[in-house]
């Protein structure tokens, strides 16, 4: 009897790790789906308002790009404490916050990219941005081609005095620390392109590329984040 009590432990202890991996391979699937999702949703807002996503936050009136996508019936209106195209189930809390004040419930989504409180043109073949900020505005940059413009993906947000938050962040930087793309799928990171395809890229795919014409906005090891989901 020991011995087979025995066996049958060492057993498992083989197992669990493979029932782990499976787990989280199936959560990265979904993820890719749900940025699917998110990118019919993204392309049919852009088609009704002259080609043009919204911005990643609008501030006022303290609007994210989820917010608006739902508000808009172009992706399903989440619900608080159930999952969401909106959230990475990898990464807790892992569906729709139920924070009281709405302002934080709707940054815990994906990251989409952010650049001077603008939208970007993907209704064209080649992505373009007004560089419009409050002290002037820059010259147009070009963001290359649909197929080239990674949009949004896996991020993750920190908090003063905390080395790695628990949610997700509204927006990301591709060249700052404080809300980087998180590679938390067996350090790879899911991303959504302009065209509407989903990427899972490694920090080699990212490092020094998706930046804009300006030679600017490429990813640094400031804007990449490749611990594990918590």
């Amino acid at each position: 009897m020991l011995v087979v009590i025995a066996i049958i432990s060492i057993l498992a202890a083989m197992l669990l790790p493979a029932l782990k991996r499976a787990k989280e391979s199936a959560r990265a699937i979904v993820c890719m789906n749900n940025l699917k999702q998110i990118g019919m949703g993204l392309t049919l807002y852009a088609s009704d308002n002259n080609g043009w996503t919204m911005n990643a936050f609008d501030d006022p009136p303290n609007r994210t790009w989820g917010t608006i996508l739902a508000a808009n019936n172009y992706v399903t209106l989440p619900t608080a404490g159930a999952p969401t195209v909106l959230i990475c189930p990898s990464h807790k809390p892992r569906t729709y916050s139920a924070d009281p004040d709405t302002t934080i419930r709707q940054q815990m989504i994906y990251g989409m990219r952010y650049h001077f409180y603008n939208g970007f043109s993907i209704g064209t073949a080649t992505v373009k941005n007004n560089g419009v900020y409050w002290s002037g505005t820059n010259p147009q940059l070009d963001w290359g081609t649909l197929s080239e413009f990674l949009l949004m993906g896996d991020s993750i947000m920190y908090w003063i005095g905390d080395s790695r938050d628990q949610m997700q962040s509204y927006v990301f930087y591709a060249d700052l620390v404080g809300r980087p793309a998180h590679l938390r799928h067996a350090r790879k990171g899911n991303f959504l392109f302009g065209d509407g395809h989903v990427q899972s890229l490694a920090k080699t795919d990212l490092m020094g590329k998706h930046g804009s014409s300006d030679g600017a906005n490429a990813f640094t090891a400031d804007g990449i984040d490749e611990s594990p989901p918590r």
